[in-house]
């Protein structure tokens, strides 16, 4: 896995100037939002929707209604 992540790494680099997937993401507001805890080494993406992707995030939404119902415990 670490070997992995060097290889896309040095891709990010190399090819779109990144030097992080950090930095990746950072560059994309519009597509994603960062969350960033004070005293936390962790980070969660979240996608940013609008008008063009609403149905995207429906459909996440529903797949997710669908998962929760399907495993719950009786």
């Amino acid at each position: 896995m670490k070997q992995i992540c060097q290889r896309y790494f040095l891709c990010l680099d190399a090819e779109l100037g990144f030097h992080s997937f950090l930095s990746l993401l950072r560059s994309m507001p519009d597509v994603v939002r960062i969350e960033h805890k004070e005293n936390s080494p962790s980070y969660r993406v979240h996608p940013v929707y609008d008008e063009t992707t609403a149905h995207i995030q429906k459909m996440v939404l529903e797949q997710r209604d669908k998962y929760q119902h399907e495993n719950q415990v009786n």
